[in-house]
């Protein structure tokens, strides 16, 4: 009775820790959902910042065709790329409405909530990855999981070889009993008292399912130690490529920040150039693109750091500490 209450105990603990690994998947969920619609916030900043840049151009172009510096053809251009940052924009737009819906779903609240998020993703560097090796061999939910069904194989192995030997069962009661009766010449009869008993059985042959569960508890018991083995392996694995993805996207957000300050430093340069028309409309519009486009880089980047941040901290264990 002693393994069966262990035995027990082992699965409360192993719904416990299933729990808190639908719990981990969950709250993954809502952070790249949370921290894609920071993403796309931050997108449509660019966009409209391109929009504010397009109607620049086309005031300048409109005021050079006024004074005879610049043809009808440039201000059509310019409307051309004004309507395509719009229209940018109202797509940009949309994105983000959905992410917003999805997440409210998700929050298992009304989908038409409206909400704001933080302006930019902050992400956490110098992370160790032999710290974060140990924390998960302790605390990832999979591999505590295998721990469990181990755990539970022993005590189903145990179960098994307790049949071999005999089975002492002890019972004790007590009994109170009162009767009456008008008619009789006994008019009141009572009884009371303690009982106990000790009883032995043994199951000295069953056609050897006895010994046949015994060995298939033992080949369990065997799997699941090779799965335990196994389950080492893929945490570790997962945490080192989690971790390499890691590293190299904080190297690509860095190159990204510093991609997006020459690009801006080119934009406002290509502005001064194209007041003073020394630099056509073609190859200004092909600056500002590589403006909006350095900025989308940028905040794919971060979202993705932050990502590969926040897999660390689940096959850790930690997602729910943070």
């Amino acid at each position: 009775m002693f393994t069966s209450y262990s035995r027990l105990r082992e699965y409360k603990e192993l719904g416990e820790i299933k729990l808190r690994s639908q719990i981990e998947n969950s709250l993954s969920d809502v952070m790249r959902t949370y921290y894609d619609i920071v993403r796309q916030k931050y997108n449509y900043r660019v966009a409209k910042e391109s929009i504010s840049i397009s109607e620049e151009r086309l005031n300048l172009a409109q005021e050079k065709l006024s004074v005879g510096s610049a043809s009808q053809l440039d201000v059509l251009r310019a409307k051309v790329d004004l309507n395509a940052d719009k229209s940018n924009l109202l797509s940009q737009e949309v994105t983000l409405n959905s992410l917003k819906v999805t997440l409210n779903g998700l929050l298992a609240r009304s989908v038409s909530l409206d909400f704001d998020v933080e302006d930019e993703i902050i992400v956490k560097p110098g992370m160790s990855f032999d710290q974060l090796r140990e924390t998960a061999l302790k605390n990832n939910a999979d591999l505590q999981q295998a721990e469990k069904s181990k755990s539970i194989s022993s005590y189903d192995v145990s179960l098994m070889r307790a049949d071999y030997f005999p089975r002492i069962s002890l019972n004790s009661g007590y009994n109170y009993q009162k009767s009456e009766s008008d008619a009789n010449l006994v008019k009141t009869n009572k009884s009371y008292g303690y009982n106990y008993g000790l009883s032995l059985s043994w199951n000295i042959f069953n056609g050897f399912n006895t010994n046949l569960a015994y060995q298939n508890a033992l080949i369990l018991l065997d799997k699941n130690e090779i799965g335990l083995l196994a389950v080492i392996n893929e945490v570790e694995s997962a945490l080192l490529i989690s971790f390499k993805n890691y590293e190299k996207n904080l190297e690509i957000l860095q190159l990204e920040e510093e991609n997006v300050s020459v690009a801006k430093e080119n934009l406002d340069l290509a502005i001064e150039q194209f007041k003073l028309g020394v630099l056509s409309p073609i190859e200004f519009r092909d600056i500002q693109k590589n403006y909006t486009t350095a900025q989308s880089r940028l905040s794919s980047a971060r979202y993705s750091a932050k990502i590969s941040e926040k897999d660390l901290l689940k096959q850790s264990g930690t997602l729910l500490q943070q």
